[in-house]
C-alpha cells in the first residue's frame, strides 16, 4: 500500500493521546505480566511437590491381573482402566482352552477382584496425592493459568496509543517469536502494534486489517 512520503520533521513529535487519556494496553501489559509470572510460580510449586513424591504416588492407579514372560524374564501385567480389565476378561473368556460354565463364573469372579484392586488403588494414590499437597498445588495453578489466558486476551484486545505502549507491545512480540509462541497471539499481537504506530504516525489514513 503506498502513502504520500513524509518528513522526518513530520514525525518527530509522535500524535499524542487525548489530555487525561491514559494508554489502557500498558496497564493491561502491566497485569499481564503479573498474571504471568503467578502461574511460572505455581508451576514450579507443582513440580516441587512432584518431586519430592515417591515414585510410587505418581503413578495411575492399576490393578494386576496376571504375569508373561518376557524373554527370561516374568514381568508383572496390570490394566490401567476398567475398559482394560474388561478387554482382558473378553480375551481370557475367547481362550479355547476353557470351559463355557465354570470359568465364566471364576472370570466374572476376577473380573469383580479386579475392578475392586483398581478402585481401592486410586483412592490411596488419591490419599497420598492429597496428603502432599499437589491436588491443591494443581488447582491454584490451573486457577492462575485461566487468569493468565484472560489477562492475555484482554491485553490483545487492546491497541497501544503512546510510544510507551508500542515498546511495551514490540517486547512482547519479540519474546513470544522468540519463544516460537502460538501463530495466533503473534499476529494479534503485531496487528495491535502496527495499528498503533500507524495511528501515532499516519493519523487514520492507515489501518491494517485483523488476520
Amino acid at each position: 500500500m503506498s502513502m504520500e512520503p513524509i518528513h522526518p520533521a513530520a514525525i518527530e513529535h509522535l500524535r499524542e493521546p487525548e489530555e487525561g487519556q491514559e494508554d489502557r494496553f500498558i496497564i493491561a501489559y502491566d497485569e499481564f505480566l503479573v498474571a504471568r509470572d503467578h502461574e511460572a510460580e505455581l508451576a514450579q510449586e507443582c513440580e516441587a511437590i512432584a518431586a519430592s513424591m515417591p515414585d510410587s504416588a505418581k503413578r495411575n492407579p492399576r490393578a494386576l491381573l496376571g504375569a508373561e514372560r518376557e524373554g527370561e524374564q516374568t514381568v508383572a501385567v496390570f490394566a490401567n482402566s476398567h475398559e482394560e480389565i474388561d478387554r482382558a476378561m473378553d480375551r481370557m473368556q475367547l481362550a479355547p482352552d476353557l470351559g463355557e460354565t465354570t470359568d465364566l463364573t471364576v472370570i466374572q469372579s476376577f473380573r469383580a477382584a479386579a475392578y475392586a484392586a483398581f478402585d481401592l488403588d486410586a483412592i490411596l494414590l488419591e490419599s497420598a496425592r492429597q496428603r502432599s499437597g499437589l491436588d491443591d498445588a494443581l488447582a491454584r495453578h490451573r486457577d492462575a493459568l485461566d487468569e493468565k489466558l484472560a489477562a492475555l486476551d484482554y491485553m490483545l484486545s487492546l491497541t497501544p496509543i503512546t510510544p510507551e505502549g508500542c515498546a511495551w507491545l514490540a517486547r512482547f512480540v519479540h519474546a513470544e517469536t522468540n519463544a516460537l509462541g502460538p501463530p495466533d497471539i503473534l499476529a494479534r499481537a503485531a496487528h495491535n502494534l502496527a495499528r498503533g504506530l500507524s495511528s501515532m504516525v499516519f493519523g487514520d489514513r492507515f489501518w491494517p486489517k485483523p488476520h
